[in-house]
This record gives structure tokens, sequence and C-alpha cells, in this order.
């Protein structure tokens, strides 16, 4: 380890990143699980959606014959850390990687050794997602002390072959106008306790909505009954449904499936030709409603989280 050495990445370097993360994509059993792009460009967008600087965000560790051997990178808001020289004990990083280029030249445990000391100097902890399908890479975590959180399953929508919804919705879904609309508190607040949001909820929201998010939901007289959030990804063909949630005492009246079939509408009219959501496994419900309207699984992953 002591003849690696970390330094930015550069543009020449894209083309080795890009080669191993089409092979990642294509065989999950061989690395991470987030973020799981098949390309250098969707890489650099999901550090856009941060708004972060991909060339200052991603490293690459060099060999003593100044090869690129591995690389590495850490997601995380910038205004929530603050100063770049300050240590913010109370923020936690995403770790991007480890993506080996040559596996003879350097070990798994020493690509995460220079991330995990990297992220040490920044933030409280550091989170890692590590696919089902590489059982090699979670005893290797786990090992190094850290610790296994909850599952979660991704699925994904392919616009190709799928046929638009035909029929009426059992129920009308409207778009917040903004930051000033007045169903917003009560969207925050119920996609709060859904998701065991923990911070000021409408402002959460309306960072989202800032942010480029779009936001719909459902009401009757009285209350929002359902909502949901979904992202077209910048410089990208794809889309993420964010978070959809349905008040308990409204569940089983198709608020969920109307909400779902106005994310994908939109998507698919500003060009995506995929979307992704990730899900907790355990949920049935949600699980049907989506493999319903054309969500397939795609991978299952569990995150860790080391805290420094």
């Amino acid at each position: 380890m002591h003849s690696l050495k970390l330094r930015p990445i550069r543009s020449a370097d894209l083309p080795l990143l890009e080669a191993r993360l089409q092979r990642e994509f294509d065989n999950p059993d061989s690395g991470t699980a987030y973020p799981r792009c098949k390309t250098t460009g969707e890489l650099i967008a999901e550090f856009k959606l941060y708004g972060l600087d991909w060339r200052r965000e991603l490293r690459i560790l060099e060999a003593a014959d100044v090869r690129p051997v591995a690389a590495f990178g850490l997601l995380y808001s910038p205004e929530d850390l603050g100063s770049r020289t300050m240590i913010n004990r109370s923020e936690a990083a995403v770790a991007v990687g480890p993506y080996r280029f040559d596996e003879a030249a350097v070990a798994t445990e020493d690509v995460l050794a220079f991330m995990e000391r990297l992220a040490g100097r920044r933030f409280g902890s550091l989170r890692l997602c590590v696919g089902a399908a590489n059982p090699d890479l979670r005893e290797i975590v786990l090992n190094r002390g850290w610790v296994e959180g909850r599952e979660n399953l991704e699925m994904g929508w392919v616009a190709e072959g799928q046929p638009k919804a035909e029929g009426r919705d059992a129920w009308t879904v409207h778009r917040l106008t903004g930051r000033d609309d007045p169903r917003l508190p009560q969207l925050a607040t119920l996609l709060a306790d859904h998701f065991q949001w923990d911070d000021d909820c409408a402002g959460r929201l309306r960072e989202y909505l800032a942010e480029g998010y779009h936001a719909g939901y459902v009401h009757d007289d009285n209350a929002v009954l359902g909502a949901a959030v979904w992202l077209k990804v910048a410089d990208t063909d794809f889309g993420r449904l964010e978070y959809l949630a349905v008040a308990p005492e409204a569940r089983r009246h198709q608020i969920g499936t109307s909400l779902v079939r106005a994310t994908l509408d939109d998507l698919r009219s500003a060009g995506c030709s995929a979307v992704f959501l990730s899900m907790d496994p355990s949920a049935t419900a949600a699980r049907a409603v989506y493999v319903a309207q054309g969500f397939v699984p795609t991978l299952r992953y569990s995150t860790f989280e080391l805290s420094f």
C-alpha cells in the first residue's frame, strides 16, 4: 500500500473508468451497488445532481509505475458540509466505488483504506452500498468495522415496449406549482411520516424543488392522500422516482397506481427512456404496484456505514 499514490481524476482516466463501470453494470457480483452507472457520463451526472464537481471528488490510485489502478469518490451535499476545511461530524458521505482497474496491482482493502482516510478528514461517517451478489465485498467491509444497515431493492422501468396506460385513472394527480404552493406543507408532512425525515420537512421539499425535482399529489376535500417526488437526471436519458407515499387510511384505493402512472408519463414526456427507484424489499404491496406498471427488479443491496 505504501507504493500507492492518490491524485484527482483526469479526463485521460475516463476510458478506463468507463470500462470498469460497464463491467460492473453487466455483472453485479463484481462491484458495489450505488451509483449503478453504465457510463462515465451517467456517473458525472450523479455528481452534478449533488452540486459537485466530479474532477474534484473522484480520485485515482496510481501504482509505483504511475499506472492508474483504482478509483473512488465521495458524494455529499456541499451546503451541509460548509467550509471545505471544516470537519462536520454530523454529516455523512456516500461512497462511489471502489473501482479496481488492475486487480493484481491493488487490493480492495487498500482502496477502502484510502477512501476511509479521505472521508474521515471531512465527515462523521461514510456509507457504502454493497450488492447482495457480492458477498466477498460484504465480508471485507464487515471485517474493517463497517456496520450493516437496511436492505434495498432497486427496480427499473424501460420505456421501449411499454404501452401508455389506457383509460382514466381513479385519481387526478396535481403538480405542486412551486415552493410557495399552499399544499406543500401537507405533502412534506406525509413524506416525512413515511420516510422518517427528522429535519425541517417543508424546507427539505422546497430544496428538492429548487434542485429540479417535481412533486405531485392526490387529495380529497380535506387532506393530501398521496404524494410522489421524481426527477429527470440532467445530461442522461433516465429519471428517478425518489419518493412515493400514501396515507395509511387511503391505501388500497389505487392512489399509488395513479401517482406512478403520472410520474412515468411526465418522465417519458421529458425524454426518459428508463426510470429507476429504490424501495424496501419487504414492502410487498408497493412492489406489486410498481410491477403492475412495468417495473422489474434489477439489484438488491445493503447499506453499510463506518463512523469516524
